[in-house]
């Protein structure tokens, strides 16, 4: 338990601060990729707010025939749903969310099915909660989402 809450505070000091973060077991910086998916989750909240059509984001995006499974393009079309499709939440917790997906799937680790209208109520939580609080919620509703 302690190494897994250890581990969870490592990877939001990652997504804070984006530096090297050094661990009793080794060095580590967050992937490059998962560093794309905060700003493309960041990004895609901005358009929306713009008034930039989904049909518009979702066409520059290179086709996902090319890489399914490839971070970050997967996550990429997956954001634009969810952006565009649902309510929006708070930025940051929403990217953070995003990078957790991603940084999981990189680590090779299974991540439940969810409903993301179930996530997203999860997501709406976070907003209520002192700022200090928002990463690791936001984390927390990646792998707490057992619930389809």
């Amino acid at each position: 338990m302690f190494r897994e809450v250890y581990m969870l505070n490592s990877r939001i000091a990652e997504t804070l601060l984006g530096l090297i973060f050094f661990t009793s077991i080794n060095v580590y910086a967050i992937d490059e990729d998962c560093r794309k998916v905060f700003s493309v989750a960041s990004s895609a909240i901005s358009n929306k707010e713009k008034g930039i059509s989904k049909y518009k984001l979702k066409a520059a995006l290179p086709s996902l025939s090319l890489a399914p499974t490839k971070e970050p393009l997967r996550s990429m079309h997956e954001i634009v749903d969810e952006v565009y499709d649902y309510e929006v939440v708070d930025k940051f917790i929403y990217s953070t969310y995003r990078t957790e997906i991603c940084y999981l799937r990189k680590q090779g680790k299974s991540i439940p099915k969810v409903d993301y209208k179930l996530t997203l109520e999860k997501l709406k939580k976070c907003q209520t909660l002192e700022a200090d609080d928002h990463a690791i919620c936001a984390m927390k509703a990646v792998v707490s989402g057992k619930n389809t």
